[in-house]
Order: structure tokens, then C-alpha cells, then sequence
């Protein structure tokens, strides 16, 4: 789900990392969504797939998890420097395997 939205935000009180420039892209479910300080991590800005969750694991890393019937592609603000796909390191191009995966990326 989109939400217009400019800024950095929280989401269930945590910063939230899954935003464009003008959209917050949210999981399915209810959830609260407050302005927020701006975050030094990394934007995932698109993502071919359902949302499942994501969080920010510190300036430089951003995780999140993802369900697809296909391949699927992510789009971060910064080029990435590791790239795990359930714990394993993947190649750098962030095109994702299909099912449901715990992606964790490391930018520059």
C-alpha cells in the first residue's frame, strides 16, 4: 500500500525505511504512521513484491522481507556493498528469487 507521503516517517514506532520521495510504502495490515526525525540508513525505494516488513538495522544496512510468485526486483537510494538473501551473500544486482525471503542490504 502507498501513502503520500514527504519525509522521513515512523511506522508501528520504529523508523521506517520503505519510502520514495513522495510515497511511504507500507505492509499489508493497520498500521500507525508519524513524522519522524530524518534517518541516516538506506531507502528502499520500489520493490517488485509483497512488503511482508522491514526495519532499519543501522546507518548503513536496511532489512526487509518479501513474498513473490516471480523474480522480483529492489531499488535502494544508494548502491549496494553486500547483499545477503536468508543469511547467504547474493549477488550485488538485487534481482530476488521468487517465494518469501529475508533480504538484508549493506550500501556504500
Amino acid at each position: 500500500v502507498g501513502v503520500p507521503w514527504k519525509g522521513a516517517a515512523k511506522v508501528d514506532g520504529v523508523p521506517w525505511p520503505v519510502r520514495d520521495d513522495e510515497t511511504l510504502w507500507l505492509p499489508a495490515g493497520a498500521h500507525t504512521v508519524e513524522t519522524a526525525p530524518p534517518a541516516a540508513g538506506p531507502r528502499l525505494l520500489h520493490l517488485t513484491a509483497d512488503l511482508k516488513s522491514a526495519r532499519l538495522v543501522d546507518a548503513a544496512t536496511v532489512e526487509f522481507t518479501y513474498q513473490s510468485q516471480s523474480r522480483t526486483n529492489a531499488l535502494l537510494d544508494r548502491k549496494a556493498r553486500r547483499v545477503q538473501i536468508d543469511g547467504e551473500d547474493a549477488p550485488l544486482s538485487l534481482l530476488l528469487p521468487r517465494g518469501q525471503h529475508v533480504v538484508s542490504v549493506t550500501v556504500e
